[in-house]
C-alpha cells in the first residue's frame, strides 16, 4: 500500500527529533515516511514533487511566517492535512490558521502522547477515506488486505497454486485458513474440480475414519448404506483437512499409507480407489512440539508440510481492519436489506487499538452485533464489555470523564445555558490536557467551532478555573 506521508517544517532540530521519535512509535510506523524540513521554501518544494497526507508547520520560520505558509500548501495541496504548531500559544493564531486551511492547532512543548494519538487518528482516517474495502484479485477472493505481510502471502498463494505440492496453513483461530485454502485451489489447475473440506478436530474419531475413507453398507453398526468418503469425493480436485494437528494418531498412520500410496480403502470394502487429490491441512497447533511429545508423527508431517503458508493474526495487521470493516459493512447491508452505514473516527480507533485473540472471526462478529444494534447511520462508539478479553479503551477510557454532564446534582444551583457551556468546555479541555482534537471529538464539535468558543468565553490554559472540586 501507498505510504502515508508526513511532512513537519520547523527550524528547531529538537522539534525534529521529538516528530521523528513519535513517529517511531506509532503502530503504522512501517507505513509512514518522514520528511524533516527547515524552511518554508524547502516545505513549498516538497509540496511540489511528492504527495503530503500531513504537515505540522511552525508558526515562526527562518523564512515565512507559518499562516501564509499553510495558505500556500492548501492551494497547492488542499487533501494535505495541515496543522498549525506554535509556542506563542494564542486564539488569534489558531483561528487565523484555521481560516487558511488549518485543520487544527498545536501548542509547544509538544505532548509526546497527543501527538502520538493525532498521528494514529489522522492515519485511520487517511485509510478510511482513500481505502475503501478492496477485495484482492478476484482470483484470491474474498481475502482483503493490503499491509505488507498480506501482499507477501498473496505472493505466495500465487507462487504454490501453480503446483501441485502439499501445503500445510498455519495460523491462529480465526485467521481465516479455508479462505485461504479455497483461494489456492481458485487460482490453481484444478478449479474446476471439486474442493472437499473437513475439519479433523469436530469429529469423533470412530466417524472420522468414514468421513476420509468412506464405508459400505453393513461395515459397522450403524453403516445401513454405502458412504462416498471426502477423499473421493474430492478426486481430481482439493481436500483441505483443517485442525490436521487433533488427527487421532492411529488415524495418522493410515492418512499417511494413503498419501504414500495414492489410493483408499473404503471400510467394508476389498476394494481399492485411486485417487488424484491435492492435500491442503491446517491447524492452529504447533506440530513440532506435538512431534516432540509423540502426538503427531514426524513422517506425516513432512509429507504434510511440503510448502508452509503462516496466516498473520489480525493483530499484526491492523492497517486492513478499516478494509475488513467496510467489507462486513456491506455484505451487511445486503444481507439485512439496509440502507449503508459507517464507523466513526472513534469507533475505529477502538477497533485498531484492541488485540484481537478471536481475530477475523471475532471482528467479523462485533461488527455484525453493532450493525444489528445501531439504529443510525453511523456507529459512533463501540460498547467495551462487546470486547471479549477487554485489553483496550486506554485512551477511550478518558470519555468516562464527561458522566457528570447528566446528572443535575453536580451543579448547585440552576445556571445559564452559556455558563453550563462554558463549565464543559473548560472540564473537557482540562481532561484531556489542552488537546484540541479530544477534546472537540468528545464533545461531537468541529475544532473550529471549538476555537471560536473559547475565544468567545475566554478560555486559556492559565484560566484554571473549571471544576475545581472534581
Amino acid at each position: 500500500m501507498n505510504k502515508f506521508t508526513i511532512m513537519a517544517v520547523d527550524d528547531d532540530s529538537g522539534i525534529q527529533e521529538i516528530y521523528k521519535q513519535t513517529i517511531e512509535n506509532t503502530e503504522y510506523c512501517q507505513h509512514i515516511e518522514f520528511y524533516s524540513i527547515y524552511t518554508g521554501k524547502d516545505a513549498l518544494n516538497i509540496i511540489n514533487k511528492t504527495s503530503i497526507d500531513l504537515a505540522f508547520i511552525d508558526y515562526r520560520l527562518p523564512d515565512s511566517n507559518g499562516v501564509e505558509l499553510i495558505k500556500q500548501i492548501y492551494s497547492m495541496s488542499p487533501s494535505t492535512d495541515l496543522m498549525m504548531v506554535s509556542g506563542y500559544s494564542s486564539i488569534e493564531n489558531a483561528i487565523e490558521a484555521l481560516k487558511v486551511g488549518a485543520k487544527d492547532f498545536l501548542v509547544k512543548p509538544l505532548d509526546y502522547k497527543n501527538l502520538k494519538y493525532l498521528i494514529n487518528n489522522l492515519y485511520v482516517n487517511h485509510i478510511c477515506q482513500n481505502n475503501s474495502s478492496r477485495i484482492v484479485t478476484p482470483a484470491l477472493s474474498p481475502i482483503i488486505g493490503e499491509s505488507d505481510v498480506m501482499i507477501k502471502l498473496f505472493r505466495q498463494i500465487r507462487k504454490v497454486a501453480l503446483t501441485d505440492i502439499s501445503v500445510l496453513i498455519l495460523g491462529e483461530s480465526g485467521t481465516g485458513k479455508e479462505l485461504i485454502a479455497k483461494a489456492i485451489h481458485e487460482s490453481s489447475e484444478r478449479v474446476d474440480q471439486p474442493f472437499i473440506a473437513i475439519n479433523c478436530g469436530a469429529i469423533p474419531r470412530e466417524l472420522l475414519e468414514s468421513e476420509l475413507f468412506g464405508h459400505e453398507k453393513g461395515a459397522f453398526t450403524g453403516a445401513v448404506s454405502k458412504k462416498i468418503g471426502c477423499f473421493e469425493q474430492a478426486n481430481h480436485g482439493t481436500l483441505f483437512l483443517d485442525e490436521i494437528g487433533d488427527l487421532d494418531i492411529d488415524l495418522q498412520v493410515k492418512l499417511l499409507r494413503v498419501l504414500q500410496e495414492k489410493e483408499i480403502h473404503p471400510l467394508g470394502s476389498s476394494r481399492k480407489i485411486k485417487i488424484d487429490v491435492r492435500i491442503i491441512s491446517a491447524t492452529h497447533r504447533d506440530l513440532k512440539q506435538y512431534i516432540n511429545v509423540n502426538r503427531f508423527r514426524e513422517d506425516l508431517y513432512f509429507r504434510l508440510c511440503v510448502f508452509p503458508l503462516q496466516v498473520p493474526a489480525l493483530r499484526d495487521r491492523i492497517e486492513d481492519i478499516p478494509l475488513i470493516v467496510q467489507h462486513c459493512l456491506g455484505e451487511l447491508c445486503v444481507k439485512y436489506n439496509r440502507a449503508i452505514i459507517d464507523v466513526s473516527n472513534q469507533a475505529m480507533y477502538q477497533l485498531i487499538s484492541y488485540s484481537w485473540k478471536g481475530n477475523v472471526r471475532e471482528l467479523k462478529n462485533i461488527i455484525e452485533r453493532l450493525f444489528l444494534l445501531t439504529e443510525d447511520e453511523i456507529i459512533e462508539s463501540i460498547p467495551e464489555e462487546m470486547f471479549q478479553f477487554r485489553d483496550c479503551f486506554s485512551e477511550q477510557e478518558q470519555y468516562q470523564n464527561f458522566r457528570f454532564l447528566n446528572k443535575p446534582q453536580d451543579f448547585q444551583e440552576v445556571i445559564s445555558l452559556a455558563e453550563t457551556e462554558k463549565k464543559a468546555i473548560g472540564y473537557a479541555l482540562k481532561v484531556f490536557d489542552f488537546n484540541i482534537l479530544k477534546t472537540a471529538n468528545a464533545l461531537k464539535i468541529g475544532r473550529d467551532t471549538l476555537y471560536r468558543k473559547m475565544k468567545s468565553y475566554n478560555i486559556n490554559k492559565s484560566s484554571n478555573l473549571f471544576f475545581k472540586n472534581h
